[in-house]
């Protein structure tokens, strides 16, 4: 069957997670189809499997192959390239704009007409 390991296309045999996590070494995690799964869950044709270290980050394609596997085919793809305006930075502006990024927009122009003071500080997430 072929299934996808960390973004590319992979041939093997009929197995299990736990048969797919046996032959990595220790500290190593495994992502099925954008979820954790229980070992016994059997691996299907067209399956996306991420395999990464917990001591390293991953790369840009790899983060990137992460993210795509937890959405419907192309949606990552339309959220990568979604442009984003936000008009205030102030508590909810900025934490609004700090979760668009992590979601993996790319694109995110802000705007906030108020000067830094120190009697805001406490609302921002910034600075």
């Amino acid at each position: 069957m072929r299934i996808f390991i960390n973004g590319k296309p992979s041939d093997v045999e009929e197995m299990t997670v736990s048969g797919l996590r046996s032959g990595l070494g220790p500290g190593q995690c495994v992502v099925l189809n954008g979820f954790s799964a229980a070992d016994d869950v059997m691996l299907k044709d067209g399956d996306t499997v991420m395999i990464f270290d917990r001591d390293h980050c991953p790369s840009i394609s790899e983060y990137d192959a992460l993210l795509s596997a937890r959405d419907p085919p192309g949606m990552h793809d339309k959220i990568r390239t979604a442009k984003v305006g936000i008009a205030g930075l102030g508590g909810l502006g900025s934490a609004v704009a700090s979760m668009l990024v992590r979601s993996g927009i790319e694109d995110v122009v802000m705007a906030d007409m108020d000067d830094v003071d120190i009697t805001n500080l406490n609302r921002q997430i910034y600075y």
